[in-house]
């Protein structure tokens, strides 16, 4: 979250001072995740939360980059335009494209209202190169690749199925392996070092933390980490 708030920062930045009173870059994170998060088109099962804000960001950011030798209401269009055709090909095959067409009708209308004289043509097809851009880089990242995913056997420090985890598969074991945005490295690259041994007086205090914290009717948790922990549970039945 603390990424897609920076890349919020330096996208605004890139388009401050601009005629349309209202803020482009929250309004196209904010159709994103509304969106992403399955809220109109209900049934449907979403694709990764950080994968897909980032492909938007990103499409967003290279067609304000592309285009900051534009006027602010260009750099405005092209970033609409890249922000919709990443959002139509995140969600290619689904219902969502009349929504997704319709958030971008209503922005760019908004924008013309107060717009100097600008090249449309131009501007929208600068968007749109942003954005194919962006996915053909991210095409083959490796999260359409199967990784077949077994429990180990039932002993402790073994990760085992959640207890009443609904009999859903492994969620997206293939993560590990899909290339990083910044690096291109696989996510594994930066593994967390790993837990203290069960065996070890150290371990007690990290599982005794754990059962505190995420015990379902923990006192001891923030309202801020129980936030979090829904934000990160979002693709799983609520």
């Amino acid at each position: 979250m603390a990424l897609l708030r920076m890349v919020a920062v330096s996208l605004a930045a890139t388009l401050t001072s601009a005629a349309y009173p209202g803020d482009v870059i929250q309004y196209w994170i904010d159709q994103s995740s509304l969106f992403i998060n399955g809220t109109i088109v209900g049934g449907l099962q979403t694709p990764p939360t950080a994968w897909s804000l980032a492909i938007t960001s990103a499409s967003m950011y290279k067609a304000a980059v592309e285009s900051q030798d534009k006027g602010l209401d260009f750099q405005q269009i092209a970033v609409s335009h890249a922000a919709h055709n990443a959002l139509a090909w995140i969600f290619r095959g689904t219902r969502l494209y009349p929504y997704i067409d319709q958030a971008l009708k209503t922005i760019q209308t908004q924008i013309l209202a107060t717009a100097s004289p600008l090249n449309l043509t131009e501007a929208t097809l600068a968007g749109r190169h942003a954005a194919r851009d962006v996915s053909i880089l991210r095409a083959d990242d490796g999260l359409n690749d199967f990784v077949d995913y077994t429990f180990g056997p039932p002993v402790p420090g073994v990760y085992q199925l959640t207890v009443n985890g609904y009999g859903l598969p492994p969620d997206d074991p293939q993560v590990p392996f899909v290339n990083m945005f910044a690096t291109g490295k696989p996510a594994m690259t930066y593994l967390a070092p790993p837990p203290p041994s069960v065996n070890s007086t150290p371990y007690e205090s990290f599982l005794a933390h754990v059962k505190a914290i995420g015990s379902s009717d923990s006192i001891s948790r923030t309202q801020e980490q129980t936030d979090i922990a829904l934000f990160w549970r979002e693709s799983a039945p609520m």
